[in-house]
């Protein structure tokens, strides 16, 4: 996948070569996410009490994006775009139960999380009236999981348990496959309004303590929204 997802940006980026520039703009943006993990080797353990497939437990979280982009639009209608985010992503579980009584509950883990995406489009405009487009992109996101955020309610002899903690990643730098859609309007010659989704997937295994060879990898399914403003001549 990383090898096809090079050679196409490879080739967008050759066919934008000596192409006229149309303009400079900026797009602050901001969205939610929901955000979930892909898992393989993953356990739930409690020795003498469970031994469960983590995957089967697993849950969504929304969570939300907020950055600033750059993006660099030509007279043929390719587009180069990076920006700036700050993303909050992250994942639940189902509650655990043993005979019937509730062991581990309202479990939620949240990441946060700075990227640097870079994307590379083409923007197609529709109707005679130019005001509408549609411009798809696929890039990559490079990044750093900066901090983790896990709360969860457990069953202990003496009763109801609570784990509310947060600790940094050792190491957080990750990079992500990247696509969206804009689908834009345009409300005058600096100004357009635009929304758009997109979907992430992040090469970098979240296990920090890759025990019995677990693998966890963050992905996400986002819709933003923003302005357009164009800068400069």
């Amino acid at each position: 996948m990383m090898k096809k997802l090079s050679l196409f940006i490879v080739m967008l980026v050759a066919m934008t070569i000596g192409v006229k520039a149309q303009g400079h703009f900026v797009l602050p943006t901001i969205g939610y996410n929901l955000s979930d993990v892909a898992v393989s080797n993953c356990t739930l353990e409690i020795p003498g009490l469970i031994d469960l497939d983590a995957k089967d437990y697993l849950i969504s979280r929304l969570g939300f994006s907020a950055g600033l982009n750059y993006r660099y639009e030509f007279r043929k209608p390719f587009i180069v775009e990076a920006g700036i985010y700050y993303n909050n992503y992250g994942y639940g579980m189902k509650d655990i139960k043993q005979m019937g009584t509730k062991i581990l509950w309202n479990y939620d883990l949240r990441i946060s999380h700075f990227s640097v995406p870079v994307m590379f489009g083409y923007k197609f405009v529709i109707g005679k009236s130019k005001i509408f487009s549609i411009t798809p992109k696929v890039g990559l996101q490079f990044g750093s999981y900066l901090k983790v955020y896990e709360k969860y309610k457990y069953l202990t002899m003496m009763g109801e348990g609570e784990y509310d903690e947060s600790y940094s990643f050792d190491d957080g730098f990750d990079v992500a496959e990247m696509v969206g859609v804009d689908f834009s309007w345009r409300l005058n010659e600096i100004l357009d309004i635009f929304v758009n989704v997109n979907n992430r997937f992040s090469f970098k295994n979240i296990v920090e303590n890759d025990y019995n060879d677990a693998k966890m990898f963050n992905y996400t399914f986002g819709a933003n929204v923003g302005v357009k403003v164009k800068v400069g001549k």
